[in-house]
């Protein structure tokens, strides 16, 4: 479920005691996985729709 990138913070934030900091930048980066992704087939839609 997770990305390989996600389970190396994961691992690192228990290794230095900096679990929270490393979550909330992988929520960041999944965050902005997902609005790429919206963004992509709102230009696939407005293509083929227009």
């Amino acid at each position: 479920m997770f990305t390989e990138l996600v389970l190396q913070m994961i691992s690192l934030g228990e290794e230095t005691g900096t679990m929270v900091n490393l979550l909330g930048e992988a929520a960041d980066f999944y965050e902005q996985e997902v609005d790429y992704d919206l963004k992509v087939w709102e230009i696939k839609l407005s293509e083929y729709y227009f």
